[in-house]
C-alpha cells in the first residue's frame, strides 16, 4: 500500500472546504476511489473509472480527517484529507457580521 504517496497523487486543496480535486499520475489506472472515515467506514465510492482527474464536493462531510483510498493497477494508495467546510462558513459569516456592524457604527 502506498501510504507515503510515492506515486505522485495530488489532492487539493487540503485542508479543503468544498470542491476537492484528485489528480491521478500518469501510468496509474484507477479501479476505484473511496472516501473513508479514519475508522475505515466507507462513505462514498466511485468505480468503473476511466479518468485521471476527479472532483468531489465535501460540503456533506462533517469537519475532520478522512482517508481517500485509490485502488489501482499497481495496488492501493491512501491519502489523508482534512475537511473544514463548516468551519470556513462560520469564519466567513463572522467576518461579514463584523463588517456589517462596523458599517452601522460609522
Amino acid at each position: 500500500m502506498d501510504e507515503n504517496n510515492d506515486l505522485g497523487f495530488q489532492l487539493y486543496p487540503n485542508p479543503g472546504s468544498r470542491i476537492i480535486q484528485l489528480i491521478i499520475p500518469a501510468g496509474v489506472l484507477p479501479k476505484s476511489v473511496q472516501i473513508r472515515s479514519v475508522a475505515g467506514s466507507l462513505i462514498r465510492e466511485i468505480t468503473a473509472l476511466d479518468q485521471t482527474e476527479f472532483a468531489f464536493d465535501s460540503a456533506h462531510l462533517e469537519n475532520g480527517v478522512y482517508l481517500i483510498k485509490i485502488v489501482h493497477n499497481t495496488g492501493e494508495s491512501v491519502l489523508k484529507f482534512v475537511n473544514q467546510y463548516v468551519l470556513n462558513i462560520l469564519i466567513c459569516l463572522n467576518i461579514f457580521l463584523k463588517r456589517k456592524v462596523s458599517l452601522i457604527e460609522e
